[in-house]
């Protein structure tokens, strides 16, 4: 598969991380410019089987990023000989910042059935870390509101919010901002306020 070449040197195509179903990537696949993925990283076993169905030239890496990270950076510097892609989606679970259901998680905690730091926050580092290995052009991360007042145990493991976690390790290559957007304004028919970070 031949990739457009852009003029930063980055190829026309994308990494999605967090994949789930595939919905994100349609926009991506089958949109004005069909900007193909060409990997794909999604933990639970009947989501990637959708994802190999519905994105069959795709690779999809299914289960746990922590353990695939290294595979992922391998097989899109293979596919894209030595070059970076345009562009890298990042959606990680937010159920571990998200005010839904914020009262049951705080009386699970209390109660003992749930530890108090919730590791699935801390799925942004190999995020991160793929990030610094593939080097796109641009990012998306998409996540909840709480997010850019979040804490997790970053690398080393030390407390630190996330996004000034993201600033220290990125910003000598990016430029990183992040927006709260108000998704019914963009023309998704529901009131959704998310952090992207670009």
């Amino acid at each position: 598969m031949g990739f457009k070449i852009l003029n930063s040197g980055a190829k026309l195509c994308a990494v999605t991380l967090f994949s789930g179903g595939g919905i994100g990537d349609i926009a991506l696949e089958l949109g004005h410019r069909k900007i193909p993925v060409v990997a794909k990283c999604e933990l639970l076993e009947e989501r990637a089987a959708l994802l190999r169905t519905n994105y069959p030239k795709s690779e999809i890496f299914q289960g746990d990023i922590w353990d695939l990270k290294d595979s992922i950076a391998e097989h899109v510097h293979s596919k894209l000989k030595g070059s970076r892609p345009w562009l890298m989606v990042l959606s990680p679970p937010c159920q571990g910042m998200s005010s839904n259901g914020a009262g049951r998680i705080s009386k699970a905690i209390s109660e003992g059935k749930r530890p108090e730091v919730d590791e699935r926050n801390r799925l942004i580092l190999p995020g991160v870390d793929l990030i610094e290995k593939i080097k796109p052009d641009w990012f998306i991360l998409e996540n909840v509101r709480k997010m850019n007042n979040t804490v997790i145990r970053n690398e080393n493991n030390e407390p630190e919010n996330i996004l000034e976690m993201m600033s220290r390790r990125l910003s000598n290559q990016y430029c990183i901002k992040a927006m709260l957007l108000e998704f019914s304004k963009l023309g998704v028919p529901q009131s959704r306020e998310r952090i992207v970070t670009i």
